[in-house]
Formats: C-alpha cells, sequence, structure tokens
C-alpha cells in the first residue's frame, strides 16, 4: 500500500467540500518527533473532524486541506473567523502560529505539539569550577 493511499484511508472519515484553506508542518508528540503512522486532525469548535492527514516522513505532516462548511449547512466544517482544534493522535495539539479558518485556499505552515513535553529547567545553573 502506498504512503498517500496509507493516509487517505486514515483519514477517510473527514467530508470534502468546496471551501478550504490549506496547512503542513512539524508534528511533536511526547517531545519528539511524531512517527509514521501519526494521524493528526484538524477540529471545528462542534467537534468535528473538517482535515486530516497522517504523518509519512517522522516529525512532518503533509500539506493537508481544512474544509469549510458546505452553503446548505449540510457537510460539517468550520465558519469562517473559527479556530482551528488540532488533535495528534487523538490528543489535543497546540499551533504555532494558531490558525483560524478564512478559507482563503493560502497554505500555512505550523509547528504541533501534543502530549508530555520533556521538562526544561527554569533556569540553567551557573558552572561550578
Amino acid at each position: 500500500i502506498s504512503a498517500r493511499a496509507a493516509s487517505d484511508s486514515a483519514c477517510a472519515h473527514v467530508p470534502a467540500t468546496p471551501y478550504s484553506m490549506l496547512a503542513y508542518g512539524e508534528v511533536f508528540l511526547d517531545g519528539k518527533l511524531a512517527p509514521a503512522g501519526v494521524r493528526v486532525e484538524a477540529m471545528t469548535p462542534r467537534g468535528e473532524a473538517a482535515g486530516c492527514a497522517q504523518v509519512i516522513e517522522p516529525g512532518y505532516f503533509g500539506v493537508m486541506q481544512l474544509y469549510g462548511q458546505d452553503a446548505d449547512g449540510r457537510t460539517p466544517g468550520f465558519l469562517p473567523g473559527e479556530p482551528i482544534v488540532w488533535r495528534v493522535d487523538g490528543r489535543d495539539a497546540t499551533a504555532a502560529p494558531e490558525l483560524t479558518w478564512s478559507g482563503e485556499r493560502e497554505i500555512h505552515r505550523i509547528a504541533l505539539t501534543a502530549g508530555v513535553q520533556a521538562a526544561r529547567p527554569a533556569f540553567l545553573p551557573a558552572i561550578v569550577r
């Protein structure tokens, strides 16, 4: 099975509409590069999956379409100005920068972080000699 086919089957639950914008970027899970096979989802504030991709190369997800709600409102998707809620491997994720849906069909590079982060000291201690 090709990488593209695997990604398509992992994201078959997301309905397409004629309204979209695009995102791609880095993805971290538990302080490490997300492994291949991890699913990245863009969720509406109503909990509807309106975008999806699968990590093919560790730490990166390719260009994914984020869909807006169709004109008659029967197919779910984002509404203008709504924040995009991200999930990585089923867990809430933060995005830098944060995105709101506009449907302008532009491509946006983001970095997603989910799960436990590596502990960092509040300050670096002085080196004692």
